[in-house]
């Protein structure tokens, strides 16, 4: 059995199990379940796997699970006919002593969800220097870790068992299959970021699944150009060691994309270049880091530093980037903000900490002192306290019940983010819905999730629990307590959309996650949108959503482009930058609330910009999740006050410097809808909002694109003036 990647993943997100056994009934149903704590602390059984046994008694099991705690333990059987036939235990944290490579893993290394983890295969040049650097370096935070697998075919090959992973580098093998190479295509087009390193294997790369895909994006020349002079991408790194070629030809491969962001330019074409793809981005490197002379380039590792992380790392890097502003709020993190936007708790069924220890403190004041005081020194009957005790205590119990008890039906909050890019000859739609439940009486619910956004969307839901990265109540870095009062409730692939028998308390809520995603042959976004000279967009672009969107706001570069007027955008009616209404203004000055206040000298008038800081304490959930969206862009945790954790995926701020424009609007429709008990449930609070990922064209096609003789020339010119 082995659980996670490599043994090791983050908490709240889905990873990876496979499992095999021999000696089971042949021919018998079994399934690989395991017994997970969420993030309230009870335990969900989540069936990973069903499978037949074999006529030699064998059978083999690959699935995902979750984990709602980061410390713990969970169970894990094979069961058959509602009999568990083996099972094992596993024990799950933080601590490095927990790594695990026996053949049946008993232990799973977890992370917080802060953590960066870059995933590699084999041994790639730099990168355990890289790795001791980032150690080194660290501080308060963990800057970055280190994933290996030893080849592509121990990958997932499933999107969602990738979560973990931060970025991705591919280098000299890209043969991963198709079933691989389309979770690694999922996992990007969700929020990853995919690095790949050709230099001459640029044939094995068009050959394979991951080529073919990616060179829609990137255009490669089918041959490599041998260059001598790498001086272009040694100044990529600020205070590099000399890149020697040593007089010999370095292959490179050669992108013909006008579309690229050449990081690192050279006259044949980019070395280092990026594009975006759907909500994540992936990234060229034309030479090839694992051959000569990349591979004992002394700077290498500072090389990885800037291009994965931004910027080199030093003593500073590790330290916290949290603002020093004291939050009141008591929220840590913009999840758990967004989560208390819509928590379904009543009014009445909210006590803060506060209330309880004093309500405690004073009920134990009655049946103590007071009730000693009343029966000795007042009464002087010390036995009457057989009465007055329980008479104290039945009187304290009526009065609580009296404070809590009222008639509040059934609550349902819902906030659903939808994600809509175009997919090849169509689109992708990829929607989460977060809900907060709270129930009228203590009982077990059956909940099952439905996609509602559209019929030309085919989609089925996958529902599990919802957790805050906290270590509060609710929170998944909140340790165990003593266990008392846990209860199991069913989460199974084979009906991903239902969790089964959810306890739910009378007037407390339960948070929960809908995820789908769906492809559809409908275009559903047309744009002519282009983005020349100081990068101020031109064109127009049309949305084919089933229904408008209002409240909208359209970001691309460094600029956010507002309407003057609350007329929504119609499905089929062209948006264009230069039409009446459009403004156009700086956009970090439109999330940090730049105000201009003018100074009153009327001989010297000046004027001084001041940002408004983020409120944590708005339940305005368009507000939360424009800032998550664009956080790094914000100015981060210095200016938020918050950190990142739980939606890091969902970051856009890359994607707008590329080659997309993204709408961030409201609809009316909802995209999951909510069944409790068999029954639809109509939600009392309901918010939609999308974000259209609208292709912008750098520069107009052709213009400035060249062809392969004129690459050839060039590189044929630059080994000349080599020589």
């Amino acid at each position: 059995m082995r659980l996670g990647i490599a043994g090791v993943g983050k908490v709240g997100k889905w990873l990876p199990v496979t499992a095999a056994a021999s000696g089971l009934p042949a021919g018998e149903q079994v399934e690989l379940q395991g017994a997970f704590a969420d993030p309230r602390g009870d335990r969900c059984i989540q069936t990973m796997g069903t499978a037949t046994v074999s006529a030699d008694g064998t059978v083999e099991f690959a699935g995902c699970f979750c984990v709602g705690r980061l410390e713990g333990s969970a169970r894990i059987a094979i069961v058959g006919d509602g009999v568990e036939l083996c099972t094992t235990y596993v024990r799950h944290g933080e601590t490095d002593d927990l790594r695990d490579d026996s053949d049946i893993q008993k232990t799973l290394q977890l992370f917080r969800l802060n953590v960066p983890l870059l995933l590699t295969f084999g041994e790639v040049a730099g990168i355990p220097e890289l790795l001791r650097n980032a150690e080194q370096y660290a501080d308060d935070t963990v800057i970055l870790k280190g994933v290996q697998l030893d080849t592509l075919a121990q990958l997932p090959t499933e999107a969602r068992a990738l979560e973990s992973i931060d970025c991705l580098l591919l280098v000299t093998d890209f043969d991963a299959g198709a079933e691989r190479t389309a979770a690694v295509r999922g996992w990007v087009e969700n929020g990853g970021d995919l690095y790949f390193s050709v230099g001459g294997n640029v044939e094995a790369f068009l050959a394979s699944d991951a080529g073919q895909w990616l060179n829609e994006f990137f255009q490669l020349q089918p041959e490599a150009v041998s260059i001598r002079e790498l001086s272009s991408l040694q100044s990529f790194v600020p205070g590099a060691s000399r890149l020697e070629t040593g007089r010999r030809t370095v292959p490179i491969a050669i992108s013909r994309s006008d579309q690229n962001q050449n990081d690192v330019d050279f006259l044949s074409g980019p070395i280092v270049a990026r594009q975006g793809v759907g909500t994540g981005t992936a990234t060229f490197i034309a030479v090839d880091v694992n051959a000569r002379p990349l591979d004992r380039w002394l700077s290498l590792p500072q090389f990885y530093e800037v291009l994965l992380l931004g910027e080199k790392l030093s003593r500073t890097s590790g330290g916290t980037k949290r603002s020093s502003r004291i939050s009141q709020s008591g929220v840590s993190e913009l999840a758990t903000q967004l989560m208390a936007a819509l928590d379904a708790t009543p009014a009445e069924g909210v006590w803060s900490t506060w209330s309880i220890m004093a309500m405690m403190l004073t009920w134990l004041a009655l049946i103590g002192p007071v009730d000693y005081f009343l029966v000795s020194r007042v009464l002087n009957r010390p036995h009457m306290t057989w009465f007055t005790f329980p008479a104290l205590i039945a009187i304290g119990v009526g009065t609580i019940y009296a404070a809590t008890s009222g008639t509040v039906d059934d609550t349902l909050n819902q906030l659903h983010v939808v994600d809509v890019f175009n997919q090849g000859s169509g689109s992708s739609c990829h929607s989460r819905s977060w809900m907060s439940f709270s129930s009228t009486q203590t009982a077990r619910r059956n909940f099952q999730a439905t996609p509602a956004l559209s019929d030309a969307i085919d989609a089925q839901a996958r529902l599990i629990w919802s957790g805050r990265p906290e270590d509060v109540y609710g929170g998944m870095y909140r340790t165990g307590g003593i266990g008392l009062g846990r209860q199991d409730y069913v989460f199974s692939e084979n009906q991903k959309d239902t969790l089964q028998n959810l306890p739910v308390l009378t007037k407390g809520s339960r948070q929960m996650l809908a995820e789908w995603q769906g492809q559809t042959s409908d275009v559903m976004i047309t744009s002519q949108l282009e983005a020349a000279g100081f990068g101020l967009l031109s064109g127009s672009f049309e949305h084919h959503l089933p229904g408008p969107v209002s409240e909208y706001t359209i970001f691309h570069g460094n600029r956010v482009y507002e309407m003057q007027g609350s007329e929504p955008l119609e499905p089929g009616v062209a948006w264009n930058a230069r039409q009446t209404g459009v403004r156009a203004s700086d956009l970090k000055a439109y999330l940090n609330g730049a105000v201009l206040i003018r100074s009153d000298n009327p001989i010297r008038k000046s004027g001084t910009q001041t940002a408004t800081p983020y409120n944590p304490q708005s339940r305005d959930t368009q507000y939360i999740l424009t800032m998550a969206t664009f956080f790094d862009i914000a100015g981060g945790g210095k200016y938020v006050g918050l950190s990142q954790e739980y939606l890091r995926h969902m970051e856009l701020s890359d994607t707008i410097r590329l080659n997309h424009a993204v709408l961030i609007g409201k609809m009316d429709l909802p995209a999951t809808t909510l069944g409790v008990d068999g029954e639809a449930v109509t939600a009392d609070q309901s918010s939609t909002l999308v974000r259209l990922l609208i292709p912008v064209t750098r520069r107009p096609s052709g213009a400035v694109q060249r062809t392969d003789d004129e690459i050839k020339n060039a590189a044929r010119r630059a080994q000349e003036n080599d020589e």
